[in-house]
């Protein structure tokens, strides 16, 4: 039996609105919300000076300030927009979401750029030996949890992580045949032998 998913409720933190009648609407409408971000001019290799960006938006009257301290801005955003569709879905007083067989899974990314950019020249200009420490400086001070931990990480093995981004040596290759073998085991997954599995790796086109 085939299992079905409906979608009974949509919510959403958007340059447009949180609404979707009202989101719905302005599209319509022929308004957008894009517009060009002066401030990126400074980010050496950003190829798009283009965005939505979200102005205003506060939860600080919704969570404690235990809980935001673990947030970064796009977990809050991601969080506000379940909320919303968990209500348009009537589902916030449902039984179902409190007995431990419900959860939320979304992508995101750091909401963080001038981190993120700043890490990404460090790996291109293999600038480790003269930047790391001040990167990491900077990101222990900075109020992104999200980053907070990466940090941490780099910390417990700083010298592995300085070499890394400071020597032309890398293990790209074999983490690429890796990704190659994870992709076709989940292509086979539950409907072959290993044997045959073993033949598709091998006989797999570099």
């Amino acid at each position: 039996m085939r299992r079905r998913v409906v979608i009974t409720g949509m919510g959403g933190v958007t340059a447009l609105g949180e609404d979707w009648p009202i989101i719905r609407a302005r599209m319509a409408a022929g308004e957008t919300a894009v517009r060009r971000i002066a401030e990126w001019e400074r980010y050496d290799g950003l190829n798009t000076r283009l965005a939505a960006p979200i102005d205003g938006f506060d939860v600080s009257h919704r969570y404690d300030r235990k809980r935001l301290r673990t947030m970064g801005a796009v977990s809050r955003m991601a969080v506000y927009a379940s909320e919303r569709a968990v209500i348009d879905a009537g589902l916030n007083e449902d039984p179902c979401l409190t007995g431990g067989r419900t959860g939320i899974a979304y992508g995101s990314s750091f909401g963080s750029p001038e981190p993120v950019l700043g890490f990404a020249e460090m790996m291109t200009r293999r600038q480790g030996l003269l930047a790391l420490e001040n990167w990491l400086t900077r990101v222990e001070a900075d109020d992104q949890p999200e980053l907070h931990s990466l940090a941490t990480g780099i910390r417990r093995d700083q010298e592995a992580v300085t070499a890394g981004l400071a020597l032309p040596y890398h293990s790209g290759a074999m983490e690429g045949n890796v990704n190659k073998i994870k992709m076709i085991k989940r292509q086979m997954y539950g409907r072959a032998s290993f044997a045959l599995l073993r033949k598709r790796v091998i006989f797999h086109p570099a």
